[in-house]
């Protein structure tokens, strides 16, 4: 059959098997190893976020710690002391330290209580810079003691970046 093709048309010919044969050979052989390295580059990609996740948790590791220290240490204050309005008193004013609020007046109110629960309010008066309050409003709503911020008022002092808070902070104790 190729002898009866003229120069022309064997060029062609061959032209032609020559690219059927790289097309199907890059079908067979090529592509399925693009496609395998396209998945193992996707795995390496979720495989480096996951390790970069692992390191920022490994890098909280001492920050954890010295959660689990504090209250550790909380949970051993709150033992020594037997009277629970002493305790909240003792957190509070833990409370605002950490906060960098300055307090100038705290007094518990008369406790009202129903069987195995008391309720004890405790008036605050105190000075502070505005992130300081929202660092202490935070504190107090997610500490350890059950407390809650029934009112509270924030006045602008003359110079500005000083604030004079007040503060009706409830704490729900259960008699053992």
């Amino acid at each position: 059959m190729l002898k009866q093709l003229n120069k022309r048309e064997k060029l062609l010919f061959y032209i032609t098997m020559t690219s059927v044969i790289l097309t199907v050979a890059a079908h067979i052989f090529i592509l399925p190893w693009l496609q395998k390295r396209d998945a193992l580059t996707r795995q390496i990609a979720f495989i480096k976020t996951k390790l970069n996740k692992s390191l920022a948790l490994l890098q909280q590791k001492d920050s954890f710690a010295d959660v689990l220290e504090q209250s550790r240490a909380w949970a051993e204050e709150l033992e020594k002391s037997k009277d629970p309005a002493v305790a909240v008193l003792l957190e509070l004013e833990s409370l605002a330290k950490k906060s960098g609020i300055t307090i100038t007046d705290i007094r518990p109110r008369s406790s009202s209580g129903i069987s195995s629960h008391k309720e004890l309010v405790i008036d605050v008066r105190t000075q502070g810079a505005i992130k300081s309050y929202i660092q202490f409003m935070f504190d107090v709503k997610h500490s350890m003691s059950l407390l809650n911020i029934k009112k509270f008022q924030l006045n602008v002092k003359t110079n500005g970046d000083v604030l004079d808070g007040a503060f009706s902070i409830q704490s729900l104790e259960t008699d053992k």
